[in-house]
């Protein structure tokens, strides 16, 4: 988790591009490499916090456990996950499940959905976003209950996270590619949608000067109808509540590619430069974050390393963390983590 986890293989190809243009960057390469591999094996001595494995995934009560195309997890710690099509004749099925991993129903899809994001809506709605689209390209459908598709719309090209509320909000978050392009949504780094897909709140970046600007956003976290950043470069925790954000300071750590937050307290999870795992307990305080607690490596219940994100989905609602890994729901709670 974290910068080096998530754009590592970016990072190997540019080096290796710069390498065949450069002979001297090679040095520059073999520190970095030489860095990462130090800081792994002190993560290795850390203290262990493990997942709670909840629940196996399936498309009906039925089948046994495939791997997803996508899940998503939504505010009432529920679960929705696109399978690949079958002889129904849909071009996919979405199933549903309770807060207690329990499968709930299926429905085929009348059509092909976009397959980055998917999450729940009120009223059985179910909302599938393309992380990447042309300009002006529609990358989002809200289907029904019955598997048609009652609108859909342009969300911003280079999607890092979507997470619904309760109420029906829309909150996207954006990486650097995103970001830095001339125009349009993604370039706010941050942007709230009404059920209707329209956007409604767009983070202000430069033009107000008390927050960081967003130039990836790395962990989101929504709780309620509030939504939690710490984003690239500066790595500040930003809280958003309604059409106000809160810069509550910059974190102990770097590259946090999750955040649990209930209050007071709070964690963040990963870190850069071989932090994958690592689990930072803060307190918010008037003064900024504190440390709350030594750093703590988070594993599988075998006591195995967590996957990267290429192979996991990460998903922070409030104090709780949902993690799929495969057909695998598994949990952990901000209550697991010790302080002081």
């Amino acid at each position: 988790m974290g910068i080096d986890e998530k754009d590592v293989d970016r990072r190997r190809e540019l080096f290796r591009q710069d390498r065949e243009r450069h002979p001297e960057t090679r040095e520059l390469w073999k520190e970095w490499e030489q860095r990462r591999t130090v800081r792994e094996h002190e993560v290795l001595a850390y203290p262990t916090l493990t997942l709670r494995r909840h629940a196996d995934l399936r498309p009906d009560d039925t089948s046994p456990p495939v791997e997803p195309l996508t899940v998503g997890f939504g505010a009432l710690g529920d679960a929705v996950a696109l399978w690949p099509g079958s002889n129904e004749g849909g071009e996919g099925v979405v199933s549903r499940h309770g807060s207690d991993g329990r499968w709930n129903d299926r429905t085929p899809l009348s059509s092909r959905s976009p397959r980055g994001h998917v999450q729940p809506l009120p009223d059985g709605e179910v909302l599938f976003v393309d992380a990447r689209c042309r300009r002006d390209e529609h990358n989002a459908a809200v289907y029904d209950e019955s598997g048609r598709v009652l609108r859909t719309a342009h969300l911003g090209d280079g999607i890092e996270h979507v997470l619904t509320t309760a109420a029906g909000a829309v909150w996207t978050a954006y990486f650097d590619e995103g970001v830095f392009a001339m125009r349009g949504l993604s370039t706010h780094g941050l942007v709230r949608f009404g059920s209707d897909l329209s956007p409604q709140w767009r983070y202000p970046q430069a033009r107000q000067t008390d927050l960081p600007v967003i130039s990836d956003c790395y962990a989101l976290n929504v709780a309620g109808e509030a939504a939690w950043t710490c984003a690239y470069v500066d790595f500040h925790l930003v809280n958003v509540d309604d059409a106000r954000a809160v810069d509550h300071g910059p974190a102990p750590v770097s590259g946090a590619s999750g955040l649990l937050v209930e209050g007071a307290r709070a964690a963040l999870i990963g870190a850069s430069a071989g932090g994958r795992g690592v689990v930072t307990p803060v307190h918010l305080t008037d003064d900024g974050l504190r440390p709350a607690g030594p750093p703590r490596r988070l594993v599988l219940p075998d006591g195995a390393p967590v996957p990267t994100l290429q192979f996991a989905r990460f998903t922070c609602r409030g104090p709780e963390l949902h993690v799929a890994i495969g057909a695998t729901w598994y949990r952990f709670d901000l209550d697991d983590v010790p302080t002081g």
